[in-house]
């Protein structure tokens, strides 16, 4: 079975338990049955931008109907240096920018600080603000952004446009030159970038709670 024809299972469960007809689902989302059933509910598409916010309104949880799980860390939370199950040596990541739902205000005026974490790789921190991602990642919380490329559906992504905004978002797939992102808080709507629109996506490896965690000053 392809992704989309396991979307499109998920998606005629969602509407059999929500709506008595598939002609009352296709009224709610302003579309045609024919264009409705010979697109979605049949395997040949995935839902985007503007069907992914109009599914979300009536109560469909994006995170499941996108990758068949419900929303839980496919990462690692960090919350203070003695956790235990870490047993990697930690590296020492640069905190470089703030970033939120929408612009980026960098630690221009600041000397850089840094954070010893457990992840045995290339990253940098980024310090979250805004609430697009609460219940998963607060304000004050940082993430650690590695270098990795390799995402997938569900996967916690940074998020860079080439109009300078940055942002923490769901990975939820791509349809063609279109690829979709989703926020943990329901109040935000998906959104959707052409590749072209991205500078770069980079998958989050590690949520560091806000718990008074003291920065560290470059050690020259």
């Amino acid at each position: 079975m392809t992704n989309k024809e396991e979307i499109s299972m998920r998606l005629r469960l969602w509407a059999d338990s929500k709506f008595k007809r598939t002609t009352d689902l296709a009224k709610a989302l302003e579309m045609s049955l024919g264009a409705l059933s010979s697109s979605y509910l049949n395997g040949r598409s995935i839902p985007g931008g503007d069907l992914l916010i109009k599914l979300a309104n009536l109560g469909c949880d994006i995170h499941w109907l996108l990758t068949g799980e419900d929303k839980k860390p496919m990462h690692d939370i960090y919350v203070r240096e003695d956790s235990p199950g870490y047993n990697v040596k930690p590296g020492r990541f640069p905190v470089v920018s703030v970033i939120g739902a929408g612009a980026v205000t960098p630690f221009d005026d600041n000397p850089p600080e840094y954070m010893n974490l457990p992840y045995n790789g290339e990253g940098v921190v980024l310090k979250i603000i805004g609430d697009s991602m609460t219940g998963l990642i607060n304000e004050g919380d940082h993430v650690l952004v590695s270098t990795d490329r390799k995402i997938a559906p569900g996967h916690i992504v940074a998020i860079r446009t080439k109009a300078g905004e940055q942002s923490i978002k769901y990975y939820g797939g791509r349809e063609g030159k279109t690829i979709h992102f989703y926020s943990n808080n329901p109040l935000y709507p998906p959104i959707s970038f052409t590749a072209d629109q991205l500078e770069t996506v980079r998958k989050v490896v590690l949520i560091i709670k806000n718990v008074d965690y003291k920065l560290q000053p470059e050690v020259k």
